[in-house]
């Protein structure tokens, strides 16, 4: 699994409210029905999972996959400057 896809998967499945209305295309709402669906489900596996926290949920993962690339670019920047 890339570093960058890990980083997010800790915050969706460990971060609290504040932290994952901190991502991109996330607000109260969808925060709350990210706790609400990983307290009744458990951890999501994988960043498509979180479609099945509700069917408006789909722009939401792919918002998230498009902040994944972006987190993978600046990771393998800083990987560079080491």
């Amino acid at each position: 699994m890339r570093k960058a896809e890990e980083l997010l998967l800790k915050v969706l499945n460990e971060g609290d409210l504040k932290r994952i209305k901190s991502l991109n295309g996330i607000g109260p709402k969808r925060a709350q029905m990210i706790v609400d669906f990983r307290a009744t489900n458990g951890a999501f596996a994988k960043i498509s999972d979180i479609q099945g926290a509700n069917l408006k949920m789909g722009v939401v993962a792919t918002m998230l996959k498009g902040q994944l690339l972006a987190m993978d670019v600046k990771i393998s920047e800083e990987a560079t400057c080491e």
